[in-house]
């Protein structure tokens, strides 16, 4: 151990032993599903002071389904994320702009229906030509049963893409 503590300092900038060994522990892990055993005995030998054990990662719950929802959704409509899992929402906006013009877009979640703080925000700022598209795109995610909306505070944005991954 007295080789590892000696060299971490030079190599491994900002780091600790402990995200060193977690991130060890992860590629071991990937390397197959068989290696639980090699896990449980790699944390059982570092027994580092003060450090909690990686948890064995189980399978995954996340979002596995692209869904793309473009004609089906409103800027400004509340939605509900009703799946079991959390869901990914990238929604793309283009605007015909006309120069000089700002156009802003935000995203909200909220676990009741009542919105408070954004939690995306894209705009749109034409300062050269009049009359370009211009696309932004924004991504966040929502919780599961969690409610959301994509609604503009200023300008006439309109939906391009909408995609949910659930």
């Amino acid at each position: 151990m007295s080789t590892v503590q000696n060299w971490y300092p030079q190599a491994t900038g900002n780091r600790t032993l402990d995200e060193i060994f977690k991130q060890i522990l992860n590629i071991v892990y990937s390397l197959s599903s068989a290696n639980s055993k090699a896990i449980s005995a790699i944390q059982a030998k570092l027994n580092i002071p003060g450090s909690s054990p990686v948890p064995t990662p189980t399978s995954y719950q996340g979002p596995t389904v692209q869904n793309i929802v473009s004609s089906s959704r409103v800027l400004g409509t509340v939605y509900q994320n009703t799946f079991p899992t959390a869901m990914f929402v990238t929604v793309s906006l283009a605007s015909a702009s006309v120069s000089g013009s700002i156009q802003t877009a935000n995203a909200f979640i909220s676990q009741t229906g009542a919105f408070g703080g954004q939690v995306a925000s894209t705009s749109f700022s034409n300062s050269g030509a009049s009359n370009i598209t211009i696309t932004e795109d924004m991504t966040f995610v929502v919780p599961s049963q969690w409610f959301y909306k994509v609604s503009v505070s200023a300008g006439t944005p309109t939906i391009q893409y909408w995609t949910e991954w659930t």
